[in-house]
């Protein structure tokens, strides 16, 4: 679903008490902004109104915190709402009107041209420049969310729903239960073990650039968790090579800010703003020296970047024989509450496995959707499962990514034999019975002499103190560990897929239908996500509308307890305790059946 502006007389669609709405500037599926005159004064402003529907709740929490929020923030070129109201259950914010357009509607209405793209681009990145000033975090960079003014070039920012000051990040951790999948960077899935900082807001400016410049995303999705594998595991074309209008140099830029290891970024936007002063020496003819400056400094060099912020660290590890290895252990036990986006990924992932038991498919079919599922949710590019047989060790089942899609198939291959396994990975997880994980270096297919270096990782599956099978994974796009805390999620499903491939029979797939366990484990314990009945599933639509209890209990023709002892389950399966979270986490992971955002 595209975003558009739609210009027209709304004042028949909408009626806000005491303004007369112009016309609409700006409308999607979840958000009005229109202009808007007062009626006492005649004086014009800008309305922000959320749309009623299955988001609202969701919706009026971002006006809120962006309301609150702005208004300590004391900067120029931010869409500033001045007061704020809520109407039959929806937020509205007022702010004085600025005449200036989305980036996305501006790319559609002019006809920008390269030498334009190095004077927007420098715009952008010093208003942002100017906000991480402030120790500010917008984390909702998209076209969208940047505006600019045609008569002269001044860059707005608007979109503040999900901004922390940087202190707050790091003594809450990753606490948004909703974002924007499509512009979010790699670790603010919680899949990579790196802090979220300046870097994502780079990752996610990147991501605009790419799709103004290209008129499309570097990658397709669908739905969060998908998403998520996209900014992990999937390279995007180069660029230039999307539009040869581009140049090559402010492709590498783009690209550079696409970077999966945040290390491999710009680690500001003063840095970009510096790359992009280089380029105009470039284009001024300065020489070849320039040139060769700007193409270390893209390249990103020999050495790490110095990117001013904490380095980060890797747990302790041990030698076993030539090889530094890292061990870990994980506990299969369940979070209390879900208070961040990678814990609504990993319950998507738990939904995601609970409809293939639905799908009325074979055994070993239903172990390979999870192997995929598995994949996907751990953000690698290949998956395999080790089973023994007769004293040897097995690899049955592959899942990969390839050409954008991740395929499986079933096997039967000694890993003795089988390529690109780190043997010592194995052989430490089946004596230690620890997670094993080490940086894998492999030689590049596509140029001669290079390599490509990424994260290997052997997860044994035991069972009573025995390993039953293993799960080797590998990302060759970051050489940064897979993240431990999505560890137990992926043990559950991996124990899933072994259990439906041993059973062999059409008959357990059958049975699994009617279990009302997501997740179960070889030994019987269980991470117990029941799904919410048809009555929960419609209290749940109608607390994301943003109705109160006794609405609700109108709406459906029950009592007001009758809703809170609903509203009591839906808490408990969803692991949350607020209406607001509760409606987050249906929205991310599709339980409200609503139109995605892309």
């Amino acid at each position: 679903m595209r975003y558009i502006t739609v210009k027209k007389d709304c004042s028949v669609m909408i009626n806000i008490p005491g303004y007369s709405i112009i016309r609409t500037v700006y409308e999607d599926s979840y958000l009005l902004v229109a202009f808007a005159a007062l009626e006492q004064t005649s004086k014009q402003v800008l309305l922000k109104i959320v749309k009623s529907g299955r988001s609202t709740t969701i919706e009026n929490a971002k006006l809120i915190h962006e309301f609150n929020f702005l208004s300590e923030l004391d900067m120029k070129g931010l869409l500033k709402p001045t007061s704020y109201m809520n109407f039959k259950n929806v937020m509205v914010l007022e702010y004085e009107p600025i005449y200036a357009s989305t980036l996305r509607d501006y790319w559609s209405m002019v006809a920008v041209t390269p030498d334009m793209y190095i004077h927007i681009m420098k715009n952008v990145v010093t208003r942002l420049q100017e906000l991480h000033d402030r120790q500010v975090l917008h984390l909702n960079i998209r076209p969208d969310t940047l505006l600019i003014q045609r008569h002269t070039d001044e860059v707005f920012l608007t979109g503040f729903g999900y901004a922390v000051q940087m202190n707050e990040r790091k003594e809450q951790g990753q606490s948004s239960l909703e974002g924007n999948p499509v512009y979010m960077s790699p670790e603010q899935t919680g899949r990579m073990d790196y802090p979220v900082d300046v870097r994502s807001d780079i990752y996610s400016l990147g991501m605009a650039f790419y799709e103004l410049f290209a008129s499309r995303l570097p990658f397709k999705a669908r739905g969060a968790l998908d998403w998520a594998h996209a900014h992990l595991a999937r390279q995007p074309v180069p660029l230039y090579e999307t539009n040869q209008m581009v140049p090559p140099i402010i492709s590498d830029i783009v690209m550079k800010m696409l970077a999966k290891n945040p290390d491999n970024r710009y680690p500001s936007m003063k840095a970009v703003l510096e790359q992009l002063g280089e380029h105009t020496l470039l284009e001024n003819g300065n020489g070849s020296a320039a040139r060769e400056k700007w193409r270390i400094n893209a390249s990103g060099g020999n050495d790490p970047p110095n990117t001013g912020l904490p380095m980060h660290t890797k747990d302790i590890t041990f030698s076993r024989g030539d090889h530094h290895v890292q061990a870990q252990r994980t506990t299969l036990v369940v979070t209390d509450n879900i208070v961040s986006y990678p814990q609504v990924l990993d319950l998507a992932a738990i939904v995601q496995a609970s409809e293939i038991f639905a799908d009325h498919m074979n055994g070993e079919q239903i172990a390979e959707q999870f192997m995929k599922l598995i994949i996907q949710n751990a953000g690698a590019q290949r998956g395999l499962l080790i089973i023994p047989s007769h004293n040897q060790w097995y690899v049955n089942i592959e899942a990969k990514l390839e050409s954008h899609a991740i395929v499986s198939s079933l096997q039967h291959i000694p890993i003795d034999t089988y390529p690109y396994i780190r043997r010592e990975l194995v052989a430490g997880a089946l004596q230690d019975k620890m997670i094993m994980q080490a940086a894998e270096t492999r030689e590049a297919s596509l140029a001669a002499g290079s390599k490509i270096s990424g994260t290997a990782l052997c997860m044994p599956i035991v069972s009573r103190n025995e390993v039953h099978a293993l799960l080797y994974m590998e990302n060759l796009l970051t050489t940064e560990y897979f993240a431990a805390e999505r560890f137990h999620v992926i043990n559950n499903l991996a124990s899933q897929a072994l259990f439906v491939l041993k059973s062999r029979s059409s008959a357990f797939a059958v049975g699994a239908q009617h279990d009302n366990d997501r997740v179960m484990e070889l030994d019987g314990q269980a991470e117990v996500q029941r799904a919410l009945t048809t009555r929960e599933q419609e209290v749940l639509k109608l607390v994301s509308e943003g109705l109160s209890n006794k609405e609700i209990a109108a709406t459906l023709t029950v009592t007001s307890e009758t809703v809170k002892t609903h509203l009591k389950n839906i808490f408990e399966k969803l692991k949350v305790d607020r209406r607001m979270k509760a409606a987050a986490i249906a929205k991310t992971i599709g339980l409200l059946d609503e139109e995605e955002r892309r």
